[in-house]
This record gives C-alpha cells, structure tokens and sequence, in this order.
C-alpha cells in the first residue's frame, strides 16, 4: 500500500520522473512498479505515411477508392483512365454524389454515366456555299448593317 508520504511524491501518477533503483522495481519515491508504467506507455507514432504500392498520384489514390466503393477493384484503370478524362475536381463532385446517396443498385454504372462526355448544343448556323459555318442569330454582321440601313431610312 501507498502511504500519504509517498502520495505527496512529484512522480505520483506520472509517467516520468520516478527514481527506480533496480530495473523492473518500484520508484524510490512513490512506490510505483516500473512493469505498470510500462504497460502504460504508447509508442510514439509518427505520421511519416509511405504510400501504398503502385499508387502515384491523387488521381490514382481516387481511381482505387472509386473502384473498392463499386465493388470492382479489377477495374481500377477503367476508373483512372475516366478520372483523367474528366479531370479530378469532377471526378471528387461525381464521386462525392454518389456516396451520399442513399440505395444505388450499380454505382459503377452510375458513375460512368455521370461521368460521360455531354456534347454540347450546336448553335445555329448556316453553311455557305463553301461549306463554311456561317452564323444566323439576331446580332449577325449582316443583320445589324441591315438594320442600321433601315433606321437611317426612316
């Protein structure tokens, strides 16, 4: 038992700072086992990560978290080959869509989908007779002079 004289020590209930005469006895001040504070202490982990193997980028790190969340990690370079398409800042917002929603049957399916080239709407335009586009909206060259002619007529 611990008196009150050796409760008062500066090394009670501390890690450090005991006074052990023999290795593995108890501190000369307080009484503490020297096997008790070693139970005590954590190993110091530093946070020196090496990365995993085989991935060299935040495009690939993606492409393998993408891939383990869609339950196919055999297609990790179908993944890595769409995300270097699409660029990562969409690949994280379709990525991001997906995992906050609720019940998807095949998000694999759904993300490509997502992630598919959209072809933009073609304006309208007019070919000339060379075959070049010519535009025919309301603010074309041609129509602008027509109108500037007939304002100053009026």
């Amino acid at each position: 038992m611990v008196s009150a004289v050796e409760k008062n020590a500066l090394c009670y209930g501390q890690k450090f700072g005991h006074d052990f005469p023999a290795p593995g006895g108890n501190c000369a001040k307080c009484g503490t086992n020297q096997a008790e504070l070693n139970g005590q202490m954590q190993k110091i982990e530093y946070f020196t990560k090496n990365p995993e193997k085989g991935l060299y980028s935040e495009a690939h790190a993606l492409a393998r978290e993408i891939s383990e969340f869609c339950g196919e990690p055999k297609k990790f370079a179908m993944y890595l080959g769409v995300i270097k398409n699409i660029g990562l800042p969409h690949a994280y917002k379709i990525f991001a869509e997906l995992k906050q929603a609720k019940e998807i049957k095949t998000p694999g399916k759904l993300f490509l989908y997502l992630s598919a080239y959209k072809k933009q709407p073609a304006l309208n335009r007019k070919k000339n007779k060379n075959g070049d586009s010519k535009r025919a909206g309301e603010n074309t060259p041609e129509k602008t002079k027509k109108r500037r002619k007939n304002n100053a007529a009026n």
